[in-house]
């Protein structure tokens, strides 16, 4: 996604994008397809290695149901915790 860079920047300093922290937000769209590929990576794996086993007990000491669970967050939370 193509940043705004004459939008006033999200950090507050009263500076146009392009003059403050254009930076950070062009390294941040660069690493958000990197998270998307390790985490499709770590799902994948899950599900061949470890799923069959070690799902149930998981969620219950997690303390929710992650299968029925519509979040994408949620789910990835649950996976950051497991992991």
């Amino acid at each position: 996604m193509k940043a705004d860079r004459n939008r006033p920047c999200p950090c507050g300093r009263n500076k146009k994008l392009k003059h403050c922290c254009i930076g950070l937000h062009n390294e941040r769209i660069r690493w958000d397809g990197l998270e998307v590929s390790l985490r499709n990576k770590i799902d994948e794996y899950w599900k061949e290695f470890f799923y069959n086993n070690y799902i149930d007990g998981a969620m219950r000491m997690y303390g929710e149901d992650i299968e029925s669970c519509e979040d994408i967050t949620k789910r990835r939370l649950f996976f950051d915790w497991l992991i």
